[in-house]
């Protein structure tokens, strides 16, 4: 039970700016914090889902599905935003894998990283307001899982492309066992909280992630923390939009 809240108070100091009472774990986090990732990103849906609700008593719905969005950001400290705006710097300004890896240690953020996300930020709002209010907080618990099971799959599947870096350090070693408790973790969250909705974001979230993961791992020859940032906020789009275009009850 000790190493089961070890490994659970790893995954949320690495994924989240909250303290949580009784300390912070170790640095970096140990052994098996990468299975409870998703379990961190349900946390972290039922906490704007209650959000969510809150808000709508006082404000519009626009407002209060921005209002959401933008607490979201905060819980995390933007850490994986970071990521996604050094990947997509990396990508622009790198012709080779070195030059790319380069580009992402810059902790300036490019001109291409930057619209990029501005975009994200306009497309995931976009997909969330076209969303019924009803599924808003059952649909974000999906995100939020799928979202942080995107890098577990990648570091159970591919190398660190560096040999130093909080990506290495946070999820070296992630194996199958982490990785089928991390699915697990995602698919039934996202299925028993978000229903219809919730399974078809996941699983094209999911897909994504995948296909994703192998495109990085062949262009940068592994994966970064740069690149599991990348794949969180994409997978976190990909779930959306999904979850946007289905159709039927929760």
């Amino acid at each position: 039970m000790r190493r089961l809240l070890h490994g659970f108070l790893g995954a949320w100091s690495l994924l989240t700016r909250v303290p949580l009472p009784g300390g912070v774990a170790s640095e970096p986090p140990p052994a098996g914090a990468a299975a409870f990732l998703p379990l961190v990103g349900v946390l972290f849906g039922l906490c704007a889902w209650a959000i969510y609700l809150g808000v709508r008593a006082l404000l519009p719905e626009a407002p209060s599905r921005a209002l959401v969005l933008a607490i979201w950001y905060l819980l995390s400290g933007g850490l994986h935003l970071d990521g996604f705006a050094d990947t997509v710097d990396g990508w622009g300004g790198g012709r080779t894998r070195e030059e790319a890896l380069q580009v992402m240690r810059d902790p300036h953020v490019g001109a291409m990283g930057a619209a990029a996300v501005a975009l994200l930020l306009i497309v995931k709002l976009a997909a969330l307001g076209a969303i019924p209010s009803g599924a808003v907080g059952p649909v974000l618990v999906a995100v939020g899982a799928c979202g942080r099971w995107a890098p577990v799959y990648a570091a159970w599947r591919y190398r660190p492309a560096r040999e130093e870096g909080l990506g290495k350090a946070a999820l070296e070693g992630t194996g199958a066992g982490e990785f089928v408790a991390a699915t697990a973790v995602a698919a039934l969250a996202s299925g028993f909280f978000g229903g219809l909705r919730g399974v078809v974001g996941a699983a094209a979230g999911m897909v994504a992630a995948v296909l994703l993961a192998l495109a990085i791992a062949r262009w940068l020859g592994g994966h970064t923390g740069d690149t599991y940032g990348f794949l969180v906020e994409v997978t976190e789009t990909v779930v959306l939009l999904a979850a946007a275009t289905a159709g039927g009850p929760l």
